[in-house]
């Protein structure tokens, strides 16, 4: 117990030096600029909220860097999320019971004329809305991408295991892996920019996110996630950094799902869509 003190006060310490030079991760994500820079995320010890440096990341220069060495879908989906707007306008909203039957898109999604997704009328989101938005946002434009969601059941259905049937359920991936289009990374050296991640955390809450790259401590040791999504925390629509940890809100990494969505000539065919 003394030896746990003696280590928190000491990263207090180092904290309060590094205070003027360093901005919450809340801060850092609100900005609009081009030069948007990931420097810092929240630790939870017990009780305690710990403000950890990181080593700094522009996830925009990050992405455009990475595009032409991904592989596609991944190159769309990273084209896809780095055009939407980061300034508030699509603000986070998860509504409560009798509040909107809205899917947490930012608009209408039609898939061959079928409303796949309703949004509502400020254009907010939520989470796996959002994540799931994107997904369609591609799928329009692959090869028999539209005819995989042939009729209102099936966009039920996907969009049921997409928000998640328990907690840890793997949402995009067991959409994705039963329609036949996804595959599960279970390699963490193997997860890319524009993969789908289904976060969960000690606390056994979730985030649906698309995956931007991993965080790194001032020493370079892997501690944590950046990734896309909308959470209230960036009021909305925005990039965002946790850690992993052990405990409370820190990410259960054993638990979290990541899931790539596979190009076409590499899709399986379903008992719907042989």
């Amino acid at each position: 117990m003394k030896k746990r003190l003696f280590l928190f006060k000491s990263l207090l310490q180092q904290l309060a030096v590094l205070a003027t030079c360093f901005l919450t991760i809340s801060a850092v994500s609100a900005a609009t600029t081009e030069t948007e820079v990931l420097k810092e995320a929240i630790a939870y010890h017990e009780k305690d909220e710990i403000s950890v440096p990181l080593t700094p990341v522009s996830p925009v220069d990050a992405l455009t860097s990475a595009l032409p060495n991904l592989p596609e879908p991944n190159r769309s989906i990273v084209k896809a999320l780095l055009q939407y707007p980061r300034d508030g306008r699509h603000k986070y909203w998860w509504p409560r019971k009798g509040e909107s039957t809205y899917d947490g898109s930012t608009t209408d999604v039609l898939i061959n004329g079928l409303v796949v997704m309703k949004g509502e009328p400020k254009a907010r989101s939520f989470c796996c809305g959002l994540t799931l938005e994107v997904f369609y946002d591609i799928l329009k434009d692959l090869p028999g991408g539209p005819q995989r969601i042939p009729d209102q059941k099936a966009a039920d259905d996907f969009k049921k295991l997409w928000f998640c049937e328990a907690i840890n359920a793997n949402g995009p991936g067991d959409a994705l892996v039963a329609a036949g289009m996804g595959r599960v990374i279970t390699n963490p050296k193997e997860v890319l920019p524009g993969d789908f991640v289904q976060l969960w955390r000690h606390s056994k809450t979730g985030h649906s996110v698309i995956f931007v790259g991993w965080a790194y401590d001032t020493s370079g040791r892997p501690v944590g996630m950046h990734y896309w999504s909308t959470q209230e925390g960036t009021r909305g629509i925005h990039f965002n950094t946790e850690l992993f940890g052990n405990s409370g809100k820190s990410v259960d990494l054993k638990k979290t799902g990541f899931t790539r969505l596979l190009p076409p000539d590499q899709w399986k065919p379903t008992i719907n869509h042989p």
